[in-house]
């Protein structure tokens, strides 16, 4: 989907950049304490002054999603200026819709240019080129090793030279702390657009994704291939994709750096019952987990904030709930159910965006921030539109056929 309007605005530009910056690229780590200042105070402003006039569903909606906004600050144990600035979240999925898209279209150009030129200076670095470069610390400091910080790109540096070392600093990252960021992102902005390739930026944002060989992407990926071929019924595009995926991995299978970058990481693990890619969480955070279920601390989220930090080094679902608590996590999945039932219907794109947003909370421990919200609310406003153009064009062709029996 390309914006049809071609004059700059200042609150959407403001707003893509601001959201751009919270996805936190190397340029923003040394002033983290800044951010919420510079960065989240002024894009809720932005975003509470293009709030839509709610109707009555709506504003159900809107209490409903504000509430689950408290009891997960609630149970984070904020204080009041904390909770406070959480129910301003609330105001994402209730902005305009001419406002969203527009914002969704800059920071799209924005993330689409930053990854462009990263992969640029990528491709340049590894064919040997001396490009200028700093060594830097990381955002998080439970990671071992530090960043080579090249012109948006940082690529991580091992003071110890292993072929594992070699394999993770050929996943692309772009201007991110991990590939997975890139990897979650790309998807979430391909399935806002329906993957739509005649749009040149969604390319871009494809090969990024491919490129940082993220397991969420190619599984997002293969998700979307299947939905599409069941669901409208294109079995020969299907079969072209299952074709090519054979006779890629066939081709493959054996070759050092794929096996070691995709292939096993796609292996059952029977020990973990899952993927061996599977590496969100660590075994501490695992055996800490399975202790606490059906306790307080399972469904409202634990005091301890020492105890978080200690887990900080894994990113999965199981923080969400140590932070948060259970309850938060299921009632929010249960508001965008009601918002996705309400703003596109029961239809098979409500069956994808369920599925994607499950996948997504089960590899991001963070849904609960600006980003994700915005993304998920996106993702449902541009099929809301198209399921309206789609109705616009049923009823104007229902009136034409009367008129042709006149």
């Amino acid at each position: 989907m390309e914006m049809k309007t071609k004059q700059f605005e200042l609150q959407p530009f403001l707003s893509g950049l601001l959201l751009f910056l919270l996805l936190d690229p190397y340029i923003t780590w040394p002033y983290q304490s800044m951010l919420f200042f510079v960065v989240t105070v002024p894009l809720l402003g932005i975003f509470w002054y293009n709030q839509r006039v709610l109707n009555a569903r709506n504003t159900v909606l809107f209490m409903f999603f504000a509430a689950i906004l408290l009891l997960a600050a609630a149970c984070k144990r904020s204080n009041l200026f904390g909770i406070l600035v959480f129910l301003l979240f609330s105001i994402i999925p209730f902005m305009t819709r001419t406002f969203t898209r527009k914002t969704f279209r800059y920071f799209k150009y924005i993330y689409t240019i930053v990854l462009l030129l990263g992969m640029i200076v990528w491709i340049l670095v590894f064919v040997g080129l001396p490009i200028p470069h700093t060594l830097i610390p990381p955002l998080n400091s439970l990671k071992e090793y530090d960043f080579d910080c090249y012109p948006l790109l940082v690529i991580p540096h091992s003071y110890q030279i292993s072929i594992e070392s070699v394999y993770a600093s050929l996943r692309f990252c772009g201007p991110f702390e991990e590939p997975g960021v890139i990897g979650t992102i790309s998807l979430l902005i391909l399935l806002a657009d329906d993957f739509d390739l005649k749009d040149k930026m969604n390319i871009i944002i494809l090969i990024s994704g491919l490129l940082s060989f993220s397991i969420f992407f190619y599984l997002g990926l293969l998700l979307f291939a299947i939905y599409y071929m069941v669901f409208n019924k294109k079995w020969l595009w299907g079969f072209l994709v299952i074709i090519s995926s054979f006779l890629f991995y066939n081709y493959t299978k054996e070759d050092p750096f794929f096996k070691q970058m995709l292939w096993e990481r796609l292996l059952w693990d029977q020990d973990n019952k899952t993927i061996s890619g599977d590496n969100r969480s660590g075994d501490e955070l695992d055996a800490y987990f399975e202790k606490i279920k059906g306790s307080s601390i399972y469904y409202f989220g634990t005091p301890d904030h020492k105890l978080l930090t200690d887990f900080s080094g894994s990113a999965s679902y199981k923080n969400s709930v140590l932070t948060y608590g259970m309850l938060s996590c299921l009632f929010y999945l249960i508001f965008f159910l009601l918002l996705g039932r309400y703003r596109i219907g029961v239809r098979k794109e409500l069956l994808l965006f369920m599925a994607i947003l499950i996948l997504t909370l089960y590899q991001r421990p963070s849904f609960f921030s600006i980003n994700y919200i915005f993304l998920f609310v996106i993702i449902l406003e541009f099929h809301s539109i198209n399921e309206d153009a789609k109705r616009l064009k049923f009823i104007r062709n229902n009136i034409q056929n009367s008129k042709d029996k006149f």
